[in-house]
């Protein structure tokens, strides 16, 4: 953030080319200070020290928010793999029940995928 208020003067222009204007630095007025450097730093320092404040407090927020965070992360993948889980519970007795209704299959194979389903979800509880 480039911070100039146009003046020869200036105390924080980078960049000092081009028609400037006299009559002293005007950066702490336009910033709603007024014209002193002193009064600007009174009036500075307790904004400064409520911001330090709210900054620290917003990155305790945010640790906490990241471990929220980490934990849900944590659910949501447990969930999806009992999701999957159940896919193939459903999809192995679907294919028992294809079998059952005179649809070409193994049904060793049906069964032992079916079981094998079935188990893997017995295993969380």
């Amino acid at each position: 953030m480039d911070i100039d208020c146009g003046d020869n003067s200036c105390r924080f222009a980078t960049n000092r080319g081009g028609m400037r204007t006299n009559g002293g630095c005007r950066c702490f007025e336009n910033a709603g200070f007024g014209p002193s450097a002193v009064g600007a730093a009174l009036k500075m320092l307790p904004e400064i020290t409520r911001l330090r404040a709210e900054v620290e407090k917003l990155k305790e927020e945010l640790t906490e928010n990241e471990g929220v965070i980490r934990v849900w992360r944590g659910r949501t993948q447990r969930a999806e793999d009992e999701v999957e889980k159940l896919r193939r519970v459903r999809d192995a007795a679907q294919a028992y029940l294809n079998w059952s209704q005179g649809e070409p299959g193994d049904i060793a194979a049906i069964h032992e995928a079916l079981r094998a389903a079935l188990d893997a979800v017995k295993d969380e509880q």
